[in-house]
Parts: structure tokens; sequence; C-alpha cells
């Protein structure tokens, strides 16, 4: 008996704390893999409550409703991730739930190789080559409607884990939320003005505030009009709500109109956002043009 305990039950012990350091240690003191993620709660930019019975077009679809729901993504662990699949899921049945728009900013700018995305009526899919440590992902989705969502994301070894949101300090709060309203309105114009014009806070604020005048308004307005090319655009607005007579505008797209030449040698045109009654319409005129408000079958363009 002294022999079996001697020659093999003594191996079995070091053995088994052996094996216990050899692979214990590094599961409480080794490099770990984990992706944390934070669910902010949606933001309503606007909803029926606000605008009432004012219609509102984005990318071509009516819509009386705008949500912003944003997701954090961080590697909180001591190793990169790479390869990683990421799935944002709406938790919906309504067949009229629309994704208009997502956005998607890393921070450091770059280092993440590339990233993939596959977006589907409910879901946004991506795969990231390269999550280092420390890095984050901030996504935003615009939806028309209010709906919880989850986030899921797979990987050998990773734990996926999801973070309390805490409170934010009030001046940290302000800037992101002046910030998420920049985005969200640069969304809903990408359409019809150019990026360049929108970097200016001042002429954005412009047109948020002519839209919601419109709102009370019954009669023919021009919200917004920029006249240029290629980026370049001059701000005729004002002047083309002077020339409105009993409820209509007829005029030359031209240099004369603007009152001068934004861009020699190259061909303009006219981009303009108008509203009467609870519609808003946008409309793009080239130069030599003619322009006549309202839009109607007989003079559309």
């Amino acid at each position: 008996m002294k022999n079996i305990y001697k020659y093999f039950l003594i191996p079995l012990i070091v053995g088994l704390i052996i094996a216990g350091i050899q692979f214990g240690l590094p599961y409480f003191f080794g490099d770990k893999k984990e992706l944390t993620y934070k669910i902010y709660e949606p933001i309503t930019y606007f909803d029926k409550n606000t605008v009432g019975e004012l219609n509102i077009v984005i990318n071509g679809i009516e819509s009386n409703a705008l949500f912003s729901n944003q997701f954090l993504i961080e590697n909180t662990g001591q190793i990169p991730l790479k390869n990683i699949p990421i799935t944002i899921k709406f938790d919906t049945l309504d067949s009229l739930f629309k994704i208009y728009n997502y956005t998607i900013q890393t921070q450091p700018p770059l280092e993440f190789g590339n990233i993939d995305k596959k977006l589907s009526r409910t879901n946004l899919s991506i795969n990231v080559d390269l999550i280092n440590p420390k890095d984050k992902i901030l996504i935003n989705i615009l939806t028309n409607s209010r709906n919880k969502s989850g986030l899921y994301s797979k990987s050998e070894g990773m734990i996926l884990s999801k973070a309390e949101i805490k409170e934010e300090k009030k001046e940290d709060k302000f800037s992101f939320l002046l910030a998420l309203l920049a985005s969200i309105m640069s969304t809903i114009l990408s359409f019809f003005i150019s990026p360049k014009t929108l970097n200016a806070l001042g002429a954005l604020s412009k047109v948020i505030d002519n839209l919601f005048k419109a709102k009370n308004q019954s009669g023919l307005k021009v919200v917004s009009a920029l006249y240029g090319n290629n980026e370049t655009y001059i701000d005729i607005t004002e002047k083309l709500n002077q020339l409105i007579e009993n409820d209509k505008l007829s005029v030359k797209v031209s240099n004369e109109l603007a009152g001068r030449d934004p861009l020699q040698n190259v061909k303009k045109e006219l981009k303009l956002i108008y509203s009467l009654g609870s519609k808003i319409e946008t409309v793009v005129v080239d130069e030599t043009q003619d322009l006549k408000l309202p839009i109607d079958e007989k003079n559309a363009t």
C-alpha cells in the first residue's frame, strides 16, 4: 500500500498541481480576449408629436419619425482581436420598420484594417479585421421607429460583455448631443446638400430653423437654396423668398440670379428645398434652366 501511495498517488497529485498552475494561472492572470459594448437609449429626433402633419421625405421615403440608435464597442482585453464579426439586430416584426442610414466611426481613425458591412431590413452586420486593445467603434443607426436592439459577436476564447451606461458629465453630454444633432441632420440632407456645406454649423442651424418655421406656414417658402457645384455653393435662400409672389416663384437659374459666378467655366446647379402647406419637396435645376414653384405635373423637371 505504501508503494502504491509513493509511486502512484504522489505523482498524480503533483501532476494535478502542475496542470492547475499551467492552465489555471493564464485564465486568471494571463492576457484576456474581451469585447465590451454599450447600447444607448434611442434618441428621438422627431416624431408625430413634434412635427404634426408635416411630411418629411428622407432618402425618398416619407416619414414622420426619426430615431438615433447608438452602440459603443471597445476591446477591453489585453490582446488584439482579429476578424471579429459583430451583428446589431432590432427586435421587431413590423413590416414598416426601416433603417434609413448608419455611420461607423473608429477611435483611433485608422489601424482597424477593412470593415466589411452588410445591411438587411432589421440587422447591421460588420466584420472588423483588427481591434487593438482600447480601440473603440461607435455605430449610429437611424430608424423610423423606436425598438429594442441587441448586439452579438463571437470569436474563439473571446468574452462578450455588456457594460452599464454611466451618467456622463453635463458638458460631455452637451457636446455629444450637439455632434449627434449635426450627424442626424447631415444624414437627412445628405441626398441634397454637399458634405462641405454641412460643415458650417451656422448654415445647418439655419436650415433646421427654416424647416420648423415652415411647419406653421401655409404658403410657399424656400427653406434652402444653394447655387454652385463641386461642393462650392452660395446661399440664395433669402433672395428667392423675396421673389415669391402669390405663393409662386418663376425664375431662370443663372449667375445673374445668384449675383455672382461661384465657379467660373463650370456648369452649375441650384439645389433647393421648399415647403408648401404640410409638404416639403426638393428640386435640383441646372444652370440656364427655368425654375417654377410649386412643382406640378405640368412643369416638373
